[in-house]
């Protein structure tokens, strides 16, 4: 197709249609909707100058010649009309009744056309030559329900309940060498609506379960008989069809009644999703034709379907969809919520006080399942409507924005798409579940408070719909929403379901999101987010949050990563680590050198102790130090989004997002050391910390060097001091370094720091810690010298990643030699500021055994498996532990 051109799509999406010059209008049989209107005079193409003259172009669509629109016999159509009146050029008042082309099937073989008397013409063109039948006279401004056909030797035409018919010889239609294809609405002026072409020779969608097509039914005064349905599972099997639904109208006497038929893929990808779930506990047995059904006035009556085909050939109007049959009363299509739904959309779109949003979304929600609402979704509609009450009383905005949603949806169902309403499924399913307990009532109110607008609420859609078991390849599939499904023996829940159709085997479908896991998210995700109940959960925060997870778990490079997608901690996580974050811990797992699921649970750890007060219900909680609280926020930056930091003058380029990430890892480790013990000595008093380094040289006696430099350092452990908070503490300095087997390149790390060179090196970071925790005694300094620590350590991250891992015990034997050497100067600053006299003290006081003690290593997994697993990770599912922590090669 040219994109630049428009097109009336059509469902089989084997024919679509060019539009010239027609356009869309509110004008519909239903009264909601819209139609096409066709103007003879549609585009004025030139006039002349002299005379006045002016030559129009009319509106049509026009189909492309293919051989399905070419049957020798048997082909339909059907249509609603509504002629109109011809605007006189030659006057502004006047309006003339002018008749056109309605359908013009391969060049003038089969046409239905309207004469200028305003009577439908239908003819044909056989081996014999011309027929024609024709109908009363139409009026015009007003609907039409028009079907033509040529089949089994007659000529058939009905308008509305008329019927007209004309005998033929039956031979086939004649297309000569003509290359046309269709055209639609050429010349005529007018509304048309639901265009369909039928091949009445293909095979039947549905049949009664003896094989027949047609059955007589004997009544006694009050009696009820029931009938069965079958489908004979035609549809969606002509090459290149896209078609996946369609209803089929019957008539019973005066009644007329639907049954909707899906394609065998689409009942795969929809249908098995609602076996047996307990929402459809109330569903019937089985489908049956009800006598005192009566038609509803808005359901369009179908013309002379006496039986259904398969085979439609093109339909440019209706909805796609199914492949199972349900009888009157229960039909597959909800019509009448369907109609209802596109009335409240309607009412959406022009501002009528009668929009009722909470009856569109419960309308949307029938056509959405499938199911009329009235017969097996009585329990959830219930509750849901109590729902949409309190969800106004909560926030009005979420109630607007679902409207807003739903509005959008039924804009796309009026086009055939259905996809959009697919993805809300899962969503819909969950909210009906979370009404059942009061837990879950609680939680679906933090849900509905952080939705502000429509796209919110796909957000919070995209989300729920993915599958918490996770998935292979770069989409998620679709989620079964039938949790009981691998339970059930039999699968009467859903009308004239073979077994064979909802196969045990394995399935490419993911799974629901348990709402007990959900529920226990979002209380987490609001506990953090309003500091323990003390303020105002961030809504904005939250669905960003969310937003955050689902890019990262769609974009990851390690598929098992996506089973973390719902868990309690992952949410919490995402929280501190920022959406940015998010889709750095989740889509780029294998360049880690912890899990993404034990980043969640340190972060989320970190999150519920990033407060004023703990919560009653965490019995050991402490919170941390309000110098830590406040610098925690810049270290997530640094280990998450470091674009946002480069200009900070304390980002060290060289130390990296891992070496931050083990930070956070390492504060976490220290903090639940000192909930578990109880020591005030334990206490992580501040991070990112600046301390004060004073250097000394020394000639005959030590003389202050006369500049202070800075130490930042990790982690402050309270130590000794328990009043003074800056003296007296134990330093940690972290390291996330790769082992470096290039003995150049290791060497570089730890070579000698050359103090007339103030550049950064570890040797350097190793010397300023021997000073700041060295009681200097020399004369000259005894003032200026008392040390400002009394022990430092250095934590080295022990990891295994594929081809990369962290220092081992003797690599950091070789660590050691080297940081033990006193830094190259010619002034004796080295030594005397360790309160040496000269660098031989050093070689003798400060051994490589002595420096050895300083550096240990600490692993992340190890850590969260022992003492950390009862606290970390008490709300995570103890498989995804095993598989994603515990027996992960990657960490």
């Amino acid at each position: 197709m040219d994109r630049d051109k428009k097109y009336a799509l059509e469902h089989n999406n084997l024919h679509p249609a060019l539009i010239n010059y027609a356009e869309h209008t509110r004008l519909h049989p239903n009264g909601v909707g819209k139609s096409l209107y066709f103007n003879r005079n549609a585009h004025l193409k030139s006039e002349d100058k002299d005379t006045g003259e002016k030559i129009y172009l009319p509106s049509s669509l026009s189909v492309v010649n293919q051989s399905q629109l070419r049957p020798e016999n048997g082909l339909g159509i059907r249509l609603d009309m509504r002629p109109g009146l011809l605007k006189d050029e030659d006057s502004d008042d006047t309006f003339i009744q002018k008749g056109g082309m309605l359908v013009d099937i391969a060049g003038g073989t089969q046409t239905l056309k309207l004469n200028d008397a305003f009577e439908l013409e239908f003819s044909v063109h056989n081996n014999t030559g011309k027929h024609l039948v024709k109908s009363a006279p139409l009026s015009h401004d007003a609907w039409y329900k028009v079907a033509a056909r040529y089949y089994q030797g007659k000529l058939t035409l009905q308008v509305n309940d008329t019927t007209y018919e004309q005998s033929t010889d039956g031979s086939d239609l004649n297309y000569s060498v003509t290359t046309k294809g269709v055209v639609i609405g050429e010349n005529f002026t007018g509304h048309l609506s639901r265009v369909k072409i039928y091949d009445w020779r293909s095979q039947p969608l549905v049949a009664f379960a003896d094989g027949s097509y047609s059955k007589t039914l004997t009544y006694i005064q009050d009696d009820t008989q029931s009938v069965t349905l079958v489908s004979s599972g035609q549809l969606h099997q002509q090459a290149g069809s896209q078609i996946s639904l369609v209803r089929v109208g019957f008539n019973q006497n005066q009644y007329q009644g639907f049954v909707g038929v899906m394609s065998l893929a689409h009942y795969e990808a929809v249908g098995t999703q609602m076996i047996a779930t307990r929402i459809f506990e109330n569903a019937p047995e089985y489908a049956y034709f009800d006598n005192q059904y009566n038609s509803n006035p808005y359901v369009p009556q179908i013309p002379f379907i006496s039986q259904a085909h398969a085979n439609w050939v093109v339909d440019w109007v209706v909805d796609n969809a199914y492949d199972i049959v349900v009888g009157a009363i229960g039909f597959l299509i909800p019509y009448e919520e369907t109609i209802s739904m596109f009335k409240q959309v309607y009412y959406l779109a022009t501002g009528d006080e009668q929009f009722d949003s909470m009856q569109l979304t419960l309308d949307t929600l029938g056509v959405l399942t499938v199911f009329p609402a009235a017969k097996v979704f009585s329990p959830v509609i219930k509750s849901l409507r109590g729902f949409m009450k309190t969800a106004k009383g909560i926030n009005p905005k979420f109630v607007k924005s679902l409207a807003g949603v739903i509005g959008k949806i039924g804009k796309k169902l009026m086009k055939g798409d259905l996809d959009t309403l697919l993805n809300i499924l899962p969503m819909v399913i969950i909210v009906g579940d979370m009404l059942s307990n009061e837990e879950s009532r609680q939680a679906l109110n933090i849900l509905i408070k952080s939705v502000q607008s429509d796209e919110d609420i796909f957000v919070w859609a995209e989300y729920l719909g993915l599958p918490t078991d996770g998935w292979e390849g770069d989409e998620p599939p679709p989620v079964v929403l039938n949790r009981q499904l691998e339970k059930v023996d039999n699968f009467y829940a859903f009308p004239f379901v073979q077994v064979a159709y909802a196969s045990k085997g394995k399935s490419n479908k993911g799974k629901l999101v348990n709402t007990s896991k959900l529920t226990k998210s979002l209380r987490l995700a609001a506990k953090q987010l309003s500091k323990n109940g003390l303020v105002e959960v961030d809504g904005k925060k939250l669905v960003s949050s969310i937003k955050g997870v689902t890019e990262g778990i769609k974009k990851t490079d390690w598929p098992s990563v996506r089973k973390i997608a719902h868990s309690p901690v992952t949410l919490t996580g995402v929280l501190s680590a920022g959406r940015q974050g998010a889709q750095k811990i989740l889509s780029r797992s294998r360049n880690l050198r912890m899990s993404p699921l034990s980043i969640m649970a340190i972060l989320t750890y970190l999150e519920t102790r990033n407060v004023d007060t703990c919560s009653n219900q965490d019995p050991i909680c402490k919170p941390l130090e309000l110098r830590v609280r406040e610098e925690l926020p810049k270290l997530y930056a640094r280990a998450f989004t470091p674009s946002l930091v480069q200009d900070d003058k304390e980002y060290v380029s060289a130390y990296r997002e891992s070496g931050y990430l083990f930070q956070i890892a390492m504060l976490a480790a220290r903090h639940l050391q000192y909930e578990i013990s109880g020591l005030p000595e334990d206490r992580v008093v501040a991070i990112e910390a600046p301390r004060p380094i004073k250097l000394f040289k020394y000639n005959r006696r030590a003389i202050p060097l006369g500049e202070t430099f800075t130490r930042k350092v990790d982690i402050v452990l309270a130590g000794k001091n328990t009043s003074v908070v800056d003296t007296n503490n134990v330093w940690l300095e972290l390291k996330s370094y790769k082992y470096q087997s290039n003995k150049t390149t290791f060497e570089s790390y730890w070579k000698q720091w050359n103090i007339n060179k103030s550049t950064y090196s570890n040797h350097r970071e190793f010397f300023f810690d021997r000073v700041g925790t060295t009681d200097n005694e020399l004369k000259g300094v005894e003032e200026e010298g008392v040390a400002v620590a009394t022990n430092f350590e250095w934590y080295f991250q022990d990891f295994k990643r594929r081809a990369i891992r962290g220092y081992s015990s003797k690599e950091l034997d070789s660590v050691a030699e080297w940081v033990r050497k006193l830094p190259k100067s010619k002034e004796g600053i080295q030594h005397a500021s360790l309160g040496y006299k000269d660098g031989k003290e050093n070689r003798t006081k400060f051994t490589q055994k002595d420096a050895r003690k300083k550096l240990k290593p600490h692993n992340v997994k190890t850590w969260l498996l022992g003492t950390a697993k009862g606290v970390l990770l008490a709300n995570v599912n103890d498989d995804l532990i095993d598989e994603l922590i515990d027996k992960s090669d990657q960490f």
